[in-house]
Parts: structure tokens; sequence; C-alpha cells
């Protein structure tokens, strides 16, 4: 059976997120969901105290962005703080700079005058 890595992600906004990786990296390799459901239980468990405040968020191969098996742990005490880590989780790839060329050209003149 696949095993699972734990791996505390981030993300801007939210302190509780973890990804959970699976070792066998093949795209095709089927995602150990038992597994991932009771790792994602243990980190609220030891966070929270509540083995059931967790929110497990799985790509499947053709829509994530990485190529290998991965699902998103995110640890919420209340509706409210879980359905702010969901949007920060949206909006994670705007508060990247380098996504964005006139913001990356920006920085990089920066970094030009700086030097």
């Amino acid at each position: 059976m696949t095993g699972l890595r734990v791996v505390r992600g981030r993300l801007p906004g939210v302190h509780r997120y973890y990804l959970l990786v699976a070792e066998d990296p093949r795209p095709e390799a089927p995602f150990p969901w038992a597994q991932a459901s009771l790792e994602a239980a243990e980190l609220a468990r030891a966070e929270l105290g509540d083995p059931e405040a967790f929110t497990l968020l799985y790509n499947g191969a053709r829509t994530r962005r990485r190529p290998w098996p991965h699902a998103h742990v995110l640890l919420a005490r209340s509706v409210a703080e879980k359905r702010w880590a969901l949007l920060c989780y949206h909006l994670k790839h705007l508060t990247r700079w380098w996504r964005w060329p006139l913001l990356r050209r920006l920085h990089a003149g920066a970094l030009r005058r700086a030097a």
C-alpha cells in the first residue's frame, strides 16, 4: 500500500495548512484515501484537539498543477474559519507575484536598481 508523507504547506492567511503527498510519485497510482483521512484527523486532533476539524481536498490528475498525487488539508475550528481558509486557498495564485508578468518585470527592475 502506498504511504503518505505530511508536509507543512505555506498559504498566505492560513496557519494550519498541510499537504499529504503520496510516496508513490506515479500520477496514475491510486491515492490512499483511507490513510489520508486518518492522517488529517490526527493532524486536527494534535493541533486543535478535535479529530473532525479538517477539510480534505484532492485534485484529480487532469486538474492538478503538480504531477504527483497529493491532498490538501485545511484545519479549522469553525465554519467561518474553514470558509476563510478555502477562500485563501482559491486565491493563493493571485498572491504569488511571479505569476503576474507586470509584477515580475517590476520586481526584476527593482533588483537591478538595488544592485
